[in-house]
């Protein structure tokens, strides 16, 4: 403050334009969804889905060589549109194999859900609390 300084004062602090940027992206796939959808399944739910099919996506080395080298619509001549109701369809398979058992077997349904609880707890920072629960 009282140096003959050349530094200017920063003044764009907090204006966060990457992730209003993020944020736009975002609302826009939101709102795609939507469309496609409707409101019936929550967006995070709608998210969490699609966020599973990228990702099962990104494990096929063939699909990812064709999306970094082509746009949009070539790539939509390509293995991906295939691909991609594959990997709708593992999901729905993986999502039965899992389901099934936990809806079918009491013991299967309690252990899932220590599993999960266990989960929750270690993203809401509370893994130490698992330490008191009951023996799986």
């Amino acid at each position: 403050a009282e140096g003959d300084y050349d530094l200017k004062p920063v003044s764009d602090v907090g204006t966060a334009k990457p992730k209003d940027a993020d944020k736009k992206k975002l609302s826009e796939i939101i709102e795609r969804l939507n469309d496609l959808f409707g409101a019936e399944v929550s967006d995070a739910d709608k998210l969490h889905y699609f966020n599973g099919l990228v990702d099962r996506l990104e494990r096929d080395e063939e699909v990812v060589q064709q999306v970094v080298g082509h746009n949009a619509e070539q790539v939509m001549h390509g293995l991906f549109p295939k691909r991609f109701n594959d990997a709708v369809l593992d999901a729905i398979n993986d999502h039965e194999a899992i389901s099934v058992p936990i809806l079918d077997n009491p013991e299967t349904a309690r252990q899932a859900a220590l599993i999960a609880l266990a989960m929750l707890y270690e993203r809401l920072g509370k893994g130490k609390e698992m330490a008191g629960s009951p023996a799986p």
